[in-house]
């Protein structure tokens, strides 16, 4: 609470929906949470892992908590995300590295 008077705002990074890990959400509130890359690698083929994504962004949405994937590899995959309510995400699906010059 001190910190968020201060004005900083922390992340949660590698999220994984443990018990543990969603009663930190609500306690900690963080501005943002990044999943764990193992749920980008799992959403297209595993209902149960979109089931809990999905659930994971409704109750984040309801605290004001933006949630983004990591690892996104497959553009195929980015309007999925959209679907489910999430953020934004990090990967290779929006662009490969490429030299700063």
């Amino acid at each position: 609470d001190e910190l968020r008077r201060r004005g900083a705002r922390f992340a949660l990074d590698n999220f994984s929906m443990l018990q543990e890990s969603l009663m930190l959400v609500h306690a900690l509130r963080p501005a943002y949470i990044k999943l764990s890359p193992v749920y980008s690698r799992d959403l297209a083929r595993n209902a149960d892992c979109r089931f809990l994504v999905q659930s994971l962004v409704r109750v984040a949405q309801t605290l004001d908590i933006a949630v983004y994937a990591q690892a996104v590899e497959d553009p195929a995959l980015v309007p999925e995300l959209a679907k489910l309510g999430l953020s934004g995400y990090q990967g290779y699906a929006a662009a490969r590295p490429a030299p700063l010059a």
